[in-house]
């Protein structure tokens, strides 16, 4: 009776007919089972497969639309960056100089003409003597020159406008700049108050 009881026992919790651990026939009980008989060996369904591979396929178009649109944005940013600098540093030359050479602070006097091609002020200094500073719009550049030498001050310039005043001048500046398909214009003006009155 004993017996009886530990096989039954075994027989339900190990592989019985309504067992919850199941096993596959044996082959060598069964022979004429085949292997799509066991409850745990089975393949994916085609429904299943193809589940898997559209959302696998939208896990990686979204991967790849946000790195498309970060790529964008850093290189709005770093251009815009870029033309801010720009623009800022070629104020600080036109303000402080180039080098050893004065800028407009120093000037004892301010004459600005225009031409065809943008305008030249000329800003002669107890320093470096006649001094001209130089804005050429085919170009897209301002330089600063003396009668011996000349020297880019910046570039990318898209328009300048000066404006002389008895105690000092207004500039202001618009650096263009263009990388592929993004573009950046960064704009800058301010009055310059002449030292040497």
């Amino acid at each position: 009776m004993k017996k009886a009881c530990h096989f039954a026992l075994s027989e339900s919790a190990f592989g019985g007919k309504h067992s919850a651990f199941r096993l596959p026939p044996s082959p060598a009980r069964n022979a004429t089972h085949s292997v799509a008989g066991g409850a745990f060996l089975h393949a994916f369904t085609l429904l299943e497969i193809m589940i898997a591979t559209t959302l696998f396929g939208l896990v990686v178009a979204g991967t790849i639309s946000v790195y498309i649109m970060c790529n964008k944005v850093w290189h709005t940013t770093s251009l815009s960056m870029q033309t801010t600098r720009d623009c800022n540093f070629a104020m600080s030359r036109l303000i402080y100089g180039v080098g050893t050479n004065s800028g407009l602070r120093a000037a004892t006097s301010i004459a600005i003409s225009s031409n065809a091609d943008g305008w030249n002020i000329a800003c002669p200094n107890p320093f470096d003597g006649a001094v001209w500073v130089s804005f050429n719009r085919q170009a897209s550049n301002i330089c600063w020159s003396n009668i011996i030498a000349s020297q880019l001050i910046c570039d990318h310039v898209c328009s300048a406008l000066a404006v002389s005043t008895n105690s000092g001048v207004n500039i202001t500046l618009a650096i263009y700049r263009k990388d592929g398909q993004f573009t950046s214009i960064s704009t800058n003006s301010t009055f310059i108050k002449r030292r040497n009155l």
